[in-house]
C-alpha cells in the first residue's frame, strides 16, 4: 500500500456530552389565545458535561415541535479548563398551535461546526391541577425527579429538612410526601414518629412512595413492610374501583395507567395494615392503599409512578394530582 505523509492535523471529537434535565416535561393546557400569542412561560435546563482538560468554544442548538417557541438562551459558550459542568437555562413558551400527544425536543452540541453530542426529550400537554389550598412538604427521592415533577405541577411545595421535621409546625403542610429511598438522607427520622402521628390524627395527609427492603419498622402508626414483586400489568387487581383516589378530581383508566409498564417488571409493593387496599398484586401485596389515622390518612403508592410520569403517561400524571389533592 502507498503511504502519503501529511502534516495536516487529524480532527478528534472531544469527549463532550449534553443532556436535558429532566428529559421529560408536561405542561398545563394553554389558554385559548390568538395563534400569534404565547402562554405559560417555562424553563428547561440543559446540562453540558466535559473533561477537565478541554477548553474551547461550543455551540448549542435547540429543535422544537410546532407551537413550542424557545426564548433567548446562550448558544455560543466558551468552556474553560478545569470545569466539568456547564448549565444552560432555556426559556420557552407554548401557543395553542402546540399539538396534543407526546412531542419531542432535541438539543445538539457542536464544536467547530461539527456535531459532537445530542439528546432528545419528551414533552406533552397534561393537566395536573393541584388545589391552591394544598401546601406540600416533601422528602426528596434518591433520583431527584420527584422535585422536577412537583415543579411541573406548579403546586406550592418545599423540601423538608430534618430540622423542619423536628421543630417546625407540620400542620402548615396539607400533605407530606416521602419519596422512594428518601430516608437515606434522614437518619434521625425515627425521632419524629410521635409528631408525625399527631399530624395525621389532626387531619394531615402522608403520601408514601415505594421504599427499599431496609425500611425501618415502627416508623408509622400502621404496619408497613416493603414486599417487592415482579408483575405483569394484567396481574394487578383493582379491589375498590370506585375509590376516591382513582376518581377525584380525575377519573383514572387502569388500562391507560398500566400501559406504560413493561410486560413484566419488579414493583415496590408493600404489606400495609390496616388499609383500604385499592390496587393489589396476585400475592396480596399493596400497590395503592389508604390507611385512615384519626382525621388524616396515609396513602401508599407502590406503583413506579415517577417512571410512568417520565414516560408522560397521562393517567399517571392525573393519579399524582388525585394523591396530592386527597
Amino acid at each position: 500500500p502507498l503511504s502519503i505523509p501529511t502534516s495536516l492535523p487529524i480532527w478528534e471529537s472531544p469527549d463532550l456530552d449534553i443532556r436535558f434535565e429532566p428529559d421529560f416535561y408536561f405542561i398545563p393546557p394553554a389558554a385559548r389565545v390568538e395563534v400569534d400569542k404565547m402562554a405559560h412561560a417555562m424553563h428547561w435546563l440543559v446540562m453540558l458535561h466535559k473533561p477537565r482538560y478541554f477548553s474551547g468554544n461550543v455551540h448549542i442548538n435547540l429543535e422544537t415541535p410546532r407551537g413550542l417557541f424557545a426564548g433567548a438562551y446562550r448558544q455560543e459558550i466558551h468552556l474553560d479548563k478545569g470545569q466539568v459542568l456547564e448549565t444552560v437555562e432555556i426559556p420557552f413558551s407554548v401557543s395553542n398551535l402546540f399539538e396534543l400527544g407526546i412531542q419531542r425536543c432535541a438539543v445538539t452540541l457542536s464544536v467547530g461546526g461539527r456535531r459532537v453530542a445530542a439528546d432528545t426529550a419528551l414533552i406533552r400537554i397534561a393537566e395536573c391541577r393541584i388545589a391552591d389550598s394544598v401546601t406540600i412538604g416533601f422528602l426528596p427521592d434518591s433520583s431527584g425527579h420527584l422535585e422536577d415533577i412537583l415543579r411541573m405541577t406548579r403546586a406550592d411545595f418545599r423540601p423538608l429538612t430534618e430540622r423542619t421535621l423536628q421543630t417546625a409546625n407540620l400542620n402548615a403542610y396539607s400533605v407530606i410526601v416521602i419519596g422512594s429511598g428518601a430516608l437515606r438522607n434522614y437518619p434521625h427520622f425515627r425521632q419524629i414518629t410521635g409528631r408525625l402521628e399527631s399530624y395525621l390524627r389532626y387531619g394531615g395527609s402522608l403520601l408514601l412512595f415505594g421504599q427499599p427492603d431496609n425500611w425501618p419498622q415502627e416508623l408509622l402508626p400502621v404496619a408497613f413492610v416493603p414486599s417487592p414483586e415482579t408483575v405483569k400489568p394484567g396481574d394487578i387487581l383493582n379491589r375498590i374501583p370506585d375509590a376516591r383516589v382513582l376518581n377525584r378530581p380525575y377519573v383514572i383508566s387502569q388500562r391507560g395507567l398500566l400501559s406504560s409498564l413493561s410486560t413484566k417488571r419488579p414493583v415496590p409493593s408493600a404489606l400495609v395494615s390496616p388499609a383500604e387496599k385499592v390496587l393489589v398484586t396476585p400475592q396480596g401485596a399493596v400497590l395503592l392503599s389508604v390507611s385512615r389515622i384519626g382525621d388524616g390518612q396515609i396513602i401508599f403508592c407502590g406503583l413506579p409512578l415517577q417512571d410512568m410520569i417520565a414516560r408522560l403517561n397521562i393517567d399517571a400524571i392525573h393519579l399524582l394530582a388525585n394523591l396530592l389533592n386527597y
